[in-house]
């Protein structure tokens, strides 16, 4: 069975557990490290439970292992963002690996939620199913209306980081490798991809850092607290 993701953006609550029951999902494995909605409560941690246990679909909480806020300094890039490639060799990241490894090859089919539709914009498609990818599985991610599968989405990252090169083999993973391949000395497409990956995790550092700044003015804001 293949490793699926999605992002509930786009989906209503009993829209998304349809489209998990339809394709075979039997896990739900949720990647935020806070599993909870303001904005969209029905896909807060219970609600969603329950939610999905009445389409026969199992949840599980994996901020530790793949959430992307977190706590230890040593796996932050500087203003507080998660560092993709430091926290990817980490203990937590691998056990949670192995774990969704060991499902998948007793057939089960197991999906990873978090909030964005775009899997380049989650750390979904950067940085766990980059993982995967790298060790034999090609994630399918589920978007309203269609799917697109972890090559894509790597093409995608190539696009927007390696625009050059990966334009003139018309953005076709198989087409850049084979060119590649005939030039002695050129990093590979795997490195290509570490590099695009790289550059996506710092933009969205940068996003990050931006929503958090916008919210500390709004809250200064809203308690009367800004400078004069």
């Amino acid at each position: 069975m293949a490793l699926g993701t999605i992002g509930y953006a786009g989906f209503s609550p009993e829209g998304l557990a349809a489209r998990l029951a339809s394709e075979g999902m039997a896990w739900v494995v949720d990647v935020r490290s806070h599993p909870l909605s303001s904005r969209f409560p029905a896909f807060s941690q219970e609600p969603l439970r329950r939610l999905l246990q009445g389409h026969g679909i199992g949840y599980l909480h994996f901020g530790r292992e793949f959430g992307a806020r977190q706590r230890d300094p040593a796996w932050l890039l500087p203003g507080g963002y998660l560092d993709f490639a430091k926290f990817s060799r980490s203990a937590p990241f691998l056990a949670g690996c192995r774990r969704i490894a060991a499902g998948l090859a007793k057939g089960l089919g197991i999906v990873l939620l978090c909030a964005e539709k775009e899997p380049r914009e989650c750390h979904r498609g950067v940085m766990i199913c980059r993982w995967f990818a790298a060790h034999g599985t090609d994630a399918v991610h589920f978007l309203p209306g269609g799917a697109k599968t972890q090559r894509d989405v790597d093409a995608e990252l190539l696009a927007l980081h390696c625009k050059g090169e990966f334009a003139l083999q018309g953005g076709r993973l198989a087409d850049l490798r084979a060119m590649l391949r005939g030039l002695p000395g050129m990093p590979s497409v795997e490195d290509r991809l570490a590099w695009a990956c790289r550059r996506q995790n710092l933009a969205m550092a940068r996003r990050f850092q931006a929503d958090v700044a916008g919210r500390a003015c709004r809250e200064e804001a809203k308690y009367g607290v800004m400078a004069k």
